[in-house]
């Protein structure tokens, strides 16, 4: 397996953007991607720590992307959202910022020509990345294949996202009301 590890700066928002690239040592044409974003922790670079993913995305032939989200410098973190508020409406900020994030590294992937195929690709988050993963697929379902979520519980995914969904929920949290669109709303 290879890993490519960037430090991204997005100079429009002023910004760094760690990313992981891990893909199979060999590969011949262009190669499926999943993007996957992990869970929130303003101290630590969390996006390091998903390499069993990475090794079996990477196993299966994909290529897998993970990015950073949240930086340590931010200001505006889970941490500053009060916990009464209605949570979809109070993290959408993060969710919006998760979602330039992720095309910043498209459109940087892109320009180095690393035979990724960005046409239609997996998305994937664990807790607030899953968060970004569903309101990234809310707005752009045409880009993704299966949307893979665990621990579903802020973010509302738009009924109209016709995308298959791989959910993997803990059996000590609960997912928050009209999270997962119910199947009826879908049509």
């Amino acid at each position: 397996m290879q890993i490519i590890e960037l430090n991204l700066f997005d100079k429009i928002r002023k910004r760094s953007v760690p990313t992981l690239v891990y893909t199979p040592d060999e590969f011949k044409g262009s190669i499926s991607v999943v993007i996957f974003g992990p869970g929130y922790d303003n101290i630590d670079l969390v996006y390091k720590n998903y390499s069993f993913l990475a090794n079996y995305f990477v196993d299966k032939g994909y290529a897998f992307i993970t990015i950073q989200h949240d930086l340590v410098e931010d200001n505006d973190g889970l941490e500053t959202i009060d916990p009464k508020a209605v949570q979809h409406e109070a993290r959408e900020h993060l969710y919006k910022r998760g979602v330039e994030n992720i095309q910043f590294v498209i459109k940087e992937l892109k320009a180095r020509k690393l035979k990724l195929n960005f046409d239609k690709f997996i998305i994937a988050g664990h807790s607030n990345g899953r968060d970004i993963a569903k309101y990234f697929t809310g707005l752009y379902s045409e880009q993704i294949s299966v949307l893979i979520l665990f621990d579903s519980r802020r973010c509302r995914l738009k009924a109209n996202s016709f995308v298959k969904i791989l959910m993997f929920e803990a059996n000590d949290t609960s997912t928050d009301f009209g999270a997962i669109p119910a199947y009826r709303d879908s049509f």
